[in-house]
């Protein structure tokens, strides 16, 4: 990585490794110009453009003098990362900073390359993050982007389920974001891999978190999964101060993580949109998805989790300017 001196440097700072990702890197920024206020439409007929024609076009964005991110500019998911307006989920890192306490822990469930679990790491002991990830594509990714960083949180390769040492199906689509795991060979969409299980119990029960106090926040991207992740850490949760940040697509009309946490009464739901709203019931959370194609961020806190006012009021201006 080149040289940057963080007192001249005005992050984020894109740097291509090779020529031909150098070239090419102005046409897609230009791309993203021209369709910004079409929600970058068109872009992932680019990517795919790209993704027939050319090798690996890797950049590294280095988001500060601590984070570096490896990409592929064919990679439409992760590509968007290079236009100056876009942010990756800017709701969740501002939960992180504005309400959660400085204090706690983090398991990346569902990691893919690992942004996540490179940015919380930057704010936390190496013991204290902890990404997990299924698919040996994002999971070679992930571990760049873990060397990248100077190994400051641990990996792991194995998918988040309700047993230990499972072998499991894990269909790899053709966008990475939707990889997930399938019961038989016929549900597959895409090339079939195995992957071995874990649940979070055993996660937490053989790391350094077993002995920890704090708060361990679980972010849980796994396609569909996360019944059976939560299913694997019933000891944890009898044991540990949990809070969760997950996914609920729009496409789920069913709104299965939010319907089976609801039912089970240990927490207390809030969408990461504006006004951080209270989930009280399933249509609550179907009247926030109203866009089929999207997904939306939920955060599900202990029962006796209180909120501090000030944070609360801080996240509020952020999320007000966010949407």
């Amino acid at each position: 990585m080149q040289n940057l001196n963080p007192q001249k440097c005005k992050y984020p700072q894109i740097l291509p490794i090779s020529a031909l990702a150098k070239l090419l890197l102005p046409i897609l920024k230009l791309a993203g110009i021209l369709t910004q206020r079409y929600g970058y439409r068109g872009i992932g007929r680019i990517c795919l453009i790209f993704e027939k024609i050319f090798p690996p076009l890797i950049v590294k964005i280095v988001l500060s003098a601590k984070l570096v991110f490896e990409i592929d500019l064919r990679d439409y998911y992760w590509s968007r990362m290079i236009f100056k307006d876009f942010k990756y989920e800017p709701e969740i890192l501002s939960f992180v900073k504005s309400v959660l306490p400085k204090d706690f822990a983090w398991i990346d469930c569902g990691a893919n390359m690992g942004y996540w679990s490179v940015i919380i790491s930057s704010m936390l002991p190496p013991d204290r993050v902890f990404a997990v990830e299924a698919s040996p594509d994002s999971f070679k990714k992930l571990k760049r982007n873990w060397e990248l960083n100077g190994s400051r949180f641990q990996i792991f390769h194995n998918a988040i389920s309700d047993t230990d040492e499972k072998i499991l199906l894990f269909d790899l689509r053709r966008r990475h974001a939707a990889a997930r795991i399938i019961k038989s060979e016929k549900e597959a969409q895409g090339r079939i891999v195995e992957t071995k299980s874990i649940t979070i119990d055993k996660l937490i029960r053989e790391t350094p978190l077993n002995n920890y106090n704090g708060p361990i926040v679980l972010k849980l991207d796994i396609e569909g999964a996360e019944y059976a992740a939560i299913n694997g850490a019933a000891k944890t949760f009898a044991k540990k101060n949990i809070i969760i940040i997950y996914e609920c697509h729009g496409s789920d009309q069913e709104c299965i993580s939010t319907s089976f946490l609801l039912a089970q009464g240990h927490h207390k739901i809030f969408s990461l949109t504006s006004g951080f709203p209270e989930i009280h019931s399933i249509s609550d959370a179907q009247a926030i998805k109203s866009i089929k194609c999207k997904g939306y961020n939920f955060v599900a806190v202990p029962a006796q989790f209180n909120f501090s006012k000030i944070k609360t009021e801080s996240f509020l201006k952020d999320l007000q300017e966010i949407n």
